[in-house]
């Protein structure tokens, strides 16, 4: 698909803006733990499906869908999540789904930060057959 050349310039844009806000960023309280994680992909595992939860309220719609899932063959999931919280639901959703399910193998991770650069490394790194956006917030360095 051909990136038009104005969106290419946008894109440009918001990548610089990420640039300018890390650092910033890196001493608000809720991230400073994990900043580094959230910094790059090399935290993440390949995946034949991500689902992304952005906070709590997600996190509980991922463990509804893992304990539905009923696959015919083994599936590597991945499952992020922007808040602490919602990583800590995610936690216990795969310890639960590991008990249940032997066909699933899943893994939980920080939801890196919608730079587009590291958008597209952890795409790559995880390379999903399917991926589940949980919320209605946009990631536009992700759907790049």
């Amino acid at each position: 698909m051909a990136i038009k050349s104005g969106h290419r310039h946008i894109f440009h844009l918001y990548d610089m803006a990420w640039r300018l806000c890390l650092p910033i960023l890196r001493h608000h309280h809720r991230l400073k733990d994990d900043f580094n994680a959230r910094c790059s992909a090399a935290h993440l595992t390949p995946a034949d499906l991500w689902i992304q939860a952005a906070s709590a309220g997600e996190a509980y719609l991922a463990d509804e869908i893992l304990k539905h899932l009923n696959p015919t063959r083994p599936v590597k999931i991945l499952l992020t999540a922007n808040t602490h919280q919602g990583l800590e639901i995610i936690h216990k959703a795969i310890e639960n789904i590991h008990k249940a399910q032997s066909e699933i193998t899943a893994t939980a991770a920080y939801f890196p930060f919608d730079r587009p650069a590291i958008m597209n490394a952890a795409v790559d790194r995880i390379n999903p057959k399917l991926m589940v956006l949980l919320e209605t917030e946009i990631w536009p360095g992700l759907l790049f």
